[in-house]
């Protein structure tokens, strides 16, 4: 990769990362400022760095930019040649949920045949393959990173937990979204929000960073379903519950040692290739739910509708 005619070898935010001819991103997070090692990236063989302040070094390219978490990205991306072009993309967020909403999608997927990927927040997936990680430890660069190693390795479809700490700090920024989930909203959010309205605007972010045409997936029978979608005209919607009013519904629930229900299409749909779906129901029998799973369950199987899981794939997935 080029930049101002320069051979970049590598990019990071991690001034320890930091190799001869790397690009070093500052960024200030809440404990921790990537200014304060400015020097030692240089040291270390940065030879552009690019912050948020005037600063002036020697035998170094200093760019000064309005949001360097941002350009993180973007750089990231050039440097992998745009990995998210490669594949389709399902983004999964909400307070709760989202880790079995992923899990179930990469699962049904795998089952079927198709090879899939999943960048969670304990681990990353890569077909049957699995790297543990760290919480809340994945730079933007390691995401970049492996969603260029699932592009090398051919995968197909990549589910991404896109949590608002993610979303805040823009660890997702660049990635094109084919679907956007939303699970749901609690009072119980994280204490790097000050406030709900705060973590309400972070998890709108991937709705909002939908392109024209692309899906959100929304459980509408949460309080704050319709303020992800607030001013995304450009956006097919979705809507999953238990009430009537919603697209897709679950009718005759049964809670047990097996879960079963019936899973009810009201309208038709279009899949990710073009391919219409015809409203219809069919039952679903699983020993792998249980009672707060039925909306993970709707939004999972309606998203592997999406990507042409057939549902009969998807039944005897989670059978």
């Amino acid at each position: 990769m080029l930049i101002d005619g320069i051979k970049v070898r590598g990019i990071t935010s991690n001034f320890r990362r930091v190799r001869k001819d790397y690009v070093f991103v500052a960024i200030r997070e809440e404990n921790r400022d990537g200014n304060n090692f400015i020097d030692l990236a240089i040291q270390k063989g940065a030879i552009i760095i690019y912050t948020e302040r005037d600063i002036h070094k020697k035998n170094c390219i200093i760019k000064k930019v309005g949001n360097t978490k941002k350009i993180l990205a973007e750089l990231c991306n050039e440097f992998y040649d745009y990995p998210s072009d490669k594949f389709f993309v399902v983004g999964v967020t909400g307070t709760s949920g989202k880790i079995r909403t992923a899990n179930l999608i990469h699962h049904i997927v795998n089952n079927y045949g198709v090879k899939s990927g999943m960048i969670g927040n304990l681990n990353i997936k890569i077909g049957e393959k699995k790297y543990p990680i760290k919480p809340a430890t994945l730079a933007t660069e390691d995401i970049y990173f492996y969603l260029n190693k699932m592009a090398e390795e051919d995968i197909k479809i990549v589910v991404i937990e896109v949590s608002s700490y993610r979303l805040k700090h823009e660890k997702v920024h660049g990635i094109k979204f084919d679907v956007a989930i939303y699970t749901n909203i609690k009072e119980d959010y994280p204490n790097f929000h000050e406030t709900i309205d705060s973590y309400v605007k972070s998890k709108k972010k991937l709705f909002d960073n939908l392109r024209t045409g692309k899906i959100a997936l929304v459980n509408y029978d949460d309080k704050y379903a319709l303020d992800m979608l607030k001013d995304s005209d450009s956006i097919l919607v979705i809507t999953y519950g238990l009430g009537s009013k919603s697209t897709v519904n679950a009718s005759s629930i049964d809670i047990g040692f097996i879960t079963s229900f019936n899973y009810c299409l009201q309208r038709g749909i279009t899949t990710l290739s073009g391919i219409g779906i015809e409203p219809f129901e069919h039952p679903i029998v699983s020993n792998l739910l249980r009672n707060h799973d039925i909306y993970n369950a709707l939004s999972a199987i309606t998203a592997c509708l999406l990507l042409d899981v057939p549902i009969g794939g998807i039944v005897s997935a989670i059978r």
